[in-house]
């Protein structure tokens, strides 16, 4: 951890009621950033929480932006899609698209992109990708959405999809969804009839690989491939799910890079694009 993350913090870190040992060991590791906050908010909650928003808005600055290149590559501003830069998410600030903000953007621009479309995602929890996906494609294009609701998650699925439907229909794009309950693996998918596939179901290694494989074959040549949770570089940008679709990039890298092109990384949203070389039969 960098020290100029704890100079606001100065008052109240001397005074913390923990051992040097335990201090240093919190210096050396960004993952126990959590465990120092929470141990100097029991402290001072107030200055804590005002030093923290001061500390971020002076090292979120344009000269911060400059030095690290965070602006878009290249720098034109088509939409506000190209000014997420400008804003802070992560996943404790989520909400009903459980999406960074700027994964969100590139997934809204890309979708946006087709023309007479078909695009598919597998998992689709809150409905939140669902609804931004229906909101992105044109007239002419259409979304299948396929979740299992899957027992042991904290939300009743059954009846978030009747408000999804609700909402979609407010909105008049329930036209364009067609939402299914099931296992992913057992719809039945044409070869070359999908322009965008996103895989966003259960993150388990095999769970992701066996998507893959259902689905792999479904994607028209020039097609878009999209998994998210698969990239944990920048810190906080996955949760506390799984980590089955980083470990997947390894065989997409390693076996399926005949097929697929990777061509995006956007927080831990992965994009790859069809390649036009046949799946052997």
């Amino acid at each position: 951890m960098k020290l100029g993350f704890l100079k606001p913090l100065a008052r109240i870190w001397a005074a913390t009621p923990i051992g040097r040992r335990h201090k240093a060991f919190l210096l050396s590791s960004l993952a126990t950033r959590d465990e120092l906050v929470r141990a100097l908010l029991k402290r001072d909650p107030n200055y804590c929480v005002r030093a923290l928003f001061w500390n971020y808005f002076y090292s979120s600055t344009f000269r911060n932006a400059l030095k690290n290149g965070s602006y878009p590559d290249p720098p034109v501003v088509r939409g506000f899609e190209d000014l997420t830069w400008l804003f802070a998410s992560h996943y404790a600030n989520m909400g009903i698209a459980l999406l960074n903000l700027d994964e969100a953007a590139y997934l809204y621009r890309l979708a946006g992109s087709l023309r007479q479309a078909r695009l598919a995602e597998i998992g689709r929890y809150k409905g939140g990708s669902t609804f931004l996906l229906a909101a992105a494609i044109d007239e002419g294009s259409t979304l299948l959405s396929v979740d299992n609701h899957s027992e042991g998650v904290v939300h009743d699925l059954k009846e978030q999809d009747e408000s999804l439907k609700r909402i979609l229909e407010i909105f008049r794009l329930d036209g364009k969804v067609d939402l299914v309950v099931g296992d992913s693996t057992g719809v039945r998918v044409d070869p070359e009839s999908i322009d965008l596939l996103f895989i966003d179901g259960d993150h388990r290694y095999e769970s992701v690989r066996r998507d893959y494989h259902h689905w792999k074959e479904a994607l028209k040549p020039g097609g878009h491939l999209l998994f998210h949770d698969a990239d944990n570089s920048r810190p906080f940008s996955i949760g506390d799910c799984p980590l089955g679709a980083v470990d997947f990039m390894r065989d997409m890298r390693e076996t399926e890079s005949r097929f697929f092109t990777r061509t995006k990384t956007v927080g831990s949203l992965v994009h790859f694009v069809r390649t036009t070389v046949p799946f052997a039969r």
